[in-house]
């Protein structure tokens, strides 16, 4: 959406080891070709791409538009240009869950992890959302019939349950908000571009962290951020039946 995306990389970049541990990009690939070089100079070594399905008449109906082949094209070039890519792919019921097993095993010819991810009920839409939900486990179960997976020692603080998949070469997680709540280990927080810090996807607590800086600078920062922990939800209020927020993922960011 920022076509001054990799400028601003650079920027974010020149904080690397100078109190930024890392700087990664969550994105659903469109226009990452064009770019991918760039960020990587940036400093960009992680990339996570949303990628439900391989087929092309299914992305079209997922994505609302016909853009697999650019997609497949950015995550090319996001490899060549040395970063590590991470596939994110969402279980849809009835749309792409019989693919599970064809993914893991594209990605294992292409050196990708890959995260699993249920359907979660963010931002109002259209249609029937508890028609569409699969657990994450149905979607290892699938895999597991066809490659060997084994947990994993891997952790970050991510809500991933981790399992190496050792014939594929590849570590796959499985992300289940709905069926084994995580909430217990979640230390995320997410700001938004307008400057508005949200403590958890599926709560509207926030603090306004621009308004903050407006009134006290660094020491109104550092209040606010002491009131966004304090206020800290303790748990989504996720139902597959209703949206838990009216506001949807991309506004708040992944």
């Amino acid at each position: 959406m920022r076509g001054d995306l990799p400028d601003l990389a650079a920027r974010l970049g020149r904080l690397l080891g100078a109190g930024l541990e890392e700087l990664t990009l969550t994105t659903n690939g469109a226009r990452l070709a064009g770019v991918a070089a760039r960020l990587a100079d940036a400093g960009i070594r992680r990339v996570n791409v949303s990628l439900d399905t391989l087929d092309p008449a299914r992305f079209a109906a997922i994505a609302r538009r016909d853009a697999l082949t650019d997609v497949l094209a950015g995550i090319a070039a996001a490899r060549d240009a040395g970063m590590q890519v991470k596939i994110n792919m969402v279980a849809l019921a009835g749309i792409n869950d019989d693919e599970f097993p064809a993914m893991a095993r594209w990605c294992g010819a292409h050196g990708y992890d890959l995260s699993i991810i249920e359907t979660m009920p963010l931002g109002d839409v259209a249609e029937d959302r508890s028609g569409r939900f699969l657990a994450a486990g149905d979607a290892r179960a699938q895999i597991a019939r066809t490659v060997d997976l084994v947990p994993s020692r891997h952790r970050t603080a991510g809500p991933s349950r981790y399992f190496d998949a050792p014939q594929l070469g590849i570590r796959i997680g499985f992300i289940s908000p709905l069926t084994d709540n995580f909430c217990a280990t979640c230390n995320r927080v997410r700001v938004t571009a307008e400057g508005r810090l949200y403590l958890c996807l599926g709560r509207d607590d926030s603090v306004d962290l621009r308004a903050a800086w407006e009134a006290g600078g660094a020491a109104g920062i550092d209040a606010a951020l002491d009131t966004a922990m304090r206020i800290k939800p303790r748990a989504h209020d996720f139902d597959i039946e209703r949206p838990a927020v009216a506001r949807h993922m991309s506004v708040t960011g992944g």
